[in-house]
C-alpha cells in the first residue's frame, strides 16, 4: 500500500480520535431553536455515540456521509402541528405500513392506525374512536381525529416550548414500556422534550416522537407517539 496513503490514514484516524475524546465532556444536544433540530446537532449526537462504527468507516472508505435530511423532515412535520395542518400532516403517512398513532409509547392493538384516505375520512365524519386506555384510570380514550391530536400529540407547543431534541436514542423516560423501535427497528426517531415545570418540579413534562422511515427515496410516518410520566 503506497505508504503517503497509510499516513493520511493515520492522520485521519487520530484526528477523528481527537475528535471523540472531546466530544465526550460536550453537553447534551440542545434545542435552542424553538422545537427546531439542525443538522450539526445531528452530526454531534452521531460522534458521540458511535466511535467504534465510525473509525471503522474511515478505515474502510477514509470519509463518512451522514444522511440527515430526515432532520428537515421532522422539522416539517413540527410545522404542520403547530398550524394544525393536520390533513397535509395525513400526506406524509407512509403508504404501505399507515402510521400508528401511540398514547404512551407501547403500541399496541388498541391504538389507531391510518393511511391519508382514511385519516381524512375519519377527520371528516368527526366520530370518537377508541386510541387506548389511559394511565392511572384504565379508562378508554374516546377522541376525535382532532380532539386526540390535541391531547395525546400537540398538547403544548412543541415548537417553542421544546428544551431539548433526542436523535436516534436518550428518550425521556416514564414507567411506560417503549416498544416501538423494537416494531420498526429501521426508523430514524426524533423526540421533541419539553421539560415541565417548577410549580410541578418537572414532573409534568412531555414529549413528542416521529418514528420516520424512508420508502423510494421520501420520508414518511410511521408512528407518532406521545411520552409523559404515568403511574
Amino acid at each position: 500500500m503506497n505508504r503517503s496513503y497509510i499516513k493520511k490514514l493515520d492522520l485521519t484516524v487520530c484526528a477523528l480520535f481527537s475528535l471523540l475524546l472531546l466530544s465526550c465532556v460536550q453537553e447534551p444536544v440542545q434545542n435552542g431553536l424553538g422545537g427546531y433540530v439542525n443538522e450539526e446537532d445531528y452530526q454531534e449526537q452521531f460522534v458521540n455515540s458511535d466511535a467504534i462504527d465510525i473509525i471503522q468507516e474511515v478505515v474502510e472508505m477514509d470519509t463518512i456521509q451522514l444522511d440527515t435530511s430526515f432532520i428537515d423532515f421532522s422539522n416539517e412535520m413540527i410545522d404542520l402541528l403547530a398550524a394544525n395542518e393536520l390533513i397535509e400532516l395525513s400526506k406524509h403517512f407512509h403508504p404501505q405500513k399507515r402510521c400508528a398513532f401511540v398514547p404512551y409509547t407501547f403500541l399496541s392493538d388498541e391504538n389507531q392506525e391510518f393511511t391519508t384516505n382514511s385519516f381524512i375520512k375519519q377527520f371528516d365524519l368527526d366520530e370518537k374512536l377508541m386510541w387506548g386506555t389511559q394511565d392511572g384510570s384504565g379508562d378508554s380514550i374516546l377522541y376525535t381525529v382532532s380532539d386526540y391530536i390535541k391531547t395525546y400529540v400537540y398538547d403544548i407547543d412543541f415548537k417553542t416550548k421544546s428544551s431539548d431534541v433526542h436523535i436516534n436514542g436518550n428518550l425521556a423516560f416514564s414507567n411506560t414500556l417503549n416498544n416501538i423501535s423494537k416494531l420498526y427497528p429501521e426508523a430514524e426517531v426524533v423526540e421533541f422534550y419539553y421539560d415541565g415545570t417548577k410549580e410541578y418540579e418537572g414532573m409534568d413534562w412531555k414529549s413528542l416522537i416521529f418514528y420516520i422511515e424512508k420508502l423510494d427515496d421520501v420520508y414518511y410516518l410511521v408512528a407518532i407517539a406521545h411520552n409523559q410520566w404515568t403511574i
